[in-house]
């Protein structure tokens, strides 16, 4: 991944970094291990566990690239991943 994105990326998802708005940065570049991202992709069932409220930006991202199609959460974090959804907008 090139230096100047590093500072964009919210998560890891796969092996891959994506950025809050859930698009992959620098899918060519990206040093990939595991199954390819089509292969992961056509899991049915993609499960999360977020504990901490620090983890916000990088669980939206991952919800809006539709990278997990479950999560556990608290509500407190739901309510906060809830109002940065609505602050970045």
């Amino acid at each position: 991944m090139p230096a100047d994105q590093i500072e964009n990326v919210a998560g890891v998802l796969f092996g891959r970094p994506y950025d809050v708005q859930g698009r992959l940065i620098a899918p060519d570049k990206s040093p990939l291990f595991g199954i390819s991202e089509t292969a992961v992709r056509a899991v049915p069932r993609r499960v999360g566990i977020v504990t901490s409220k620090f983890k916000t930006r990088a669980t939206l991202g991952a919800l809006r690239g539709g990278m997990l199609t479950d999560l556990v959460m608290s509500e407190a974090v739901a309510n906060r991943i809830a109002a940065e959804a609505a602050e970045l907008q």
